[in-house]
């Protein structure tokens, strides 16, 4: 799939305002719908769902659109902060102040971590249960799929636009919210199998 004529002028209308937040204040969608009052709901939706099978989105909950490298950014820090706690779980309060997301997004977010396996909640916290830098485009595979099978060879940034989530040092390392944590520039495989534990 890919997007034409008129849904591409659409996207390359939206992608700015979905990227000047930067990796933890992504605009809700009634936000996108009103800067513009011309524009409808069905037809953003619409837009940004197909936008989603293509990867170059996640849906989380029924507000938000999240750039994949911004998706992927949220990830490695929710990682940085599970693997510097005591007992290596994510801990939802933290994360929200840590990465100053708003509480309207933190829920369905950790939420969405939950369902497509990066997290698992237990009664300490969440455990992080995937490297993030693996994480993939969830909207390229079905749930069903999902259950079914294995998916590998994704692309954890199909628009190869880094700079919103990384800065790269003299030695080329790549340094992502003052840690030194790779980003999810390269292609990548996540195994979407639910595991147990």
């Amino acid at each position: 799939a890919s997007l034409q004529g008129a849904e591409q002028k659409l996207w390359e209308r939206l992608k700015p305002w979905l990227a000047e937040g930067g990796w933890n204040h992504p605009p809700k969608l009634s936000d996108l719908l009103a800067r513009d009052r011309t524009l409808h709901r069905e037809q953003v939706t619409r837009l940004l769902q197909k936008a989603a099978r293509m990867g170059k989105v996640y849906a989380v909950g029924p507000e938000y659109f999240i750039l994949t490298p911004h998706l992927c950014a949220l990830a490695v820090h929710a990682q940085t902060l599970a693997q510097a706690d005591e007992h290596r779980r994510l801990n939802v309060k933290t994360f929200r102040e840590s990465s100053g997301i708003s509480r309207h997004l933190s829920l369905p977010l950790v939420e969405f971590f939950d369902h497509i396996g990066f997290t698992k909640r237990d009664p300490v916290g969440r455990k992080i249960r995937r490297d993030a830098r693996e994480i993939r485009s969830e909207g390229l595979i079905t749930h069903r799929r999902r259950k079914q099978r294995d998916v590998d060879a994704a692309l954890c940034q199909p628009d190869g636009d880094l700079a919103d989530v990384t800065s790269r040092t003299a030695d080329g390392a790549f340094h992502h919210l003052g840690d030194a944590q790779p980003a999810c520039a390269h292609r990548l495989a996540l195994n979407m199998r639910p595991r147990r534990g």
